[in-house]
């Protein structure tokens, strides 16, 4: 793998505190990365992910089973692998702990807001019930919703990088 470019193996080590469950070292073109699965003191499996280039553990996910943290490590060790990036896994797929859940269902708001701002369609009822319970204009509302959804969502990609 030297030859790929990965050079020397660095240390890696997990940021959360526990019992480190599954560790996975990857050597890419790109140098080395790492996946660890931590038991963290609550419970959760905790997927931590030290990409290529990096000695810094991020986490990525967490998992109330060892089943699911090792699918999402398994996903980002073969992300690392061949792109050298590990992919996101807070979608909809992902939906580890309580902080992922209340993120998805802002996300989720933020979204639904931009679909009523935008006038798709079966967002004029909505439009029209909130413009006469407020007493404002049919525009003025949508450009609300798309305002408040918008920077809903832009929050949200800008916490998640």
């Amino acid at each position: 793998m030297r030859g790929m470019g990965a050079g020397p193996k660095p240390m890696f080590s997990p940021s959360v505190k526990g019992e480190v469950m599954d560790q996975q070292e990857v050597a890419t073109k790109f140098g080395w990365g790492c996946c660890f699965i931590v038991k963290d003191s609550s419970g959760y499996y905790v997927v931590q992910v030290c990409k290529p280039g990096s000695t810094v553990c991020t986490t990525k996910s967490k998992h109330p089973t060892m089943a699911e943290a090792k699918k999402a490590a398994d996903k980002c060790a073969f992300n690392m692998r061949n792109t050298g990036k590990a992919s996101s896994l807070s979608g909809m797929g992902a939906m580890g702990g309580i902080e992922n859940l209340m993120k998805n269902n802002a996300f989720l708001a933020s979204a639904a807001l931009l679909y009523i701002g935008a006038g798709m369609p079966g967002a004029e009822t909505v439009v029209k019930q909130v413009s006469k319970t407020l007493r404002e204009p049919k525009t003025a509302v949508q450009n609300t919703m798309m305002a408040v959804g918008l920077a809903g969502m832009a929050y949200m990609i800008y916490t998640e990088a």
